[in-house]
């Protein structure tokens, strides 16, 4: 029996006092991201399946990210950095804050890949030199 797979986006509101501070916002996001259950940071709002979204392709530094700007099912997607023309928009199925192990622990057991970005093998050739 074969896997099927489909890229799913866990829809939370981020509770975050300090909405000036994009550095208190991104420990509010890391935190939410890196818990599997609810904690004080989100409240989970659902899950939500996209077609053309679960067509996005993986990596540990994506140049996208899935926004919901008008605060309902509708999703948009942003550049994070300027894109080539024609080069691939992805995203990323795991916490890419985490060592190399365990995202590609994550990635194989959830995906059935072993993940093979630049920042994986960066990090692949750091571990290698130490």
């Amino acid at each position: 029996l074969q896997r099927a797979h489909l890229n799913a986006f866990r829809v939370s509101t981020i509770r975050h006092d300090d909405s000036a501070s994009r550095d208190g916002l991104l420990a509010a996001l890391s935190a939410d991201i890196s818990s599997s259950a609810t904690n004080s940071h989100s409240l989970d709002n659902g899950v939500a399946v996209y077609l053309h979204a679960s067509l996005l392709n993986h990596s540990c530094e994506p140049n996208v990210a899935a926004t919901w700007p008008s605060g309902d099912a509708n999703v948009s997607f942003v550049a994070l950095r300027a894109l080539e023309r024609g080069e691939e928009a992805t995203v990323t199925y795991t916490d890419n804050s985490a060592s190399l192990r365990v995202r590609r622990g994550y990635l194989n057991s959830a995906y059935g890949f072993q993940c093979h970005c630049i920042k994986c093998t960066a990090d692949e050739e750091e571990e290698e030199e130490k």
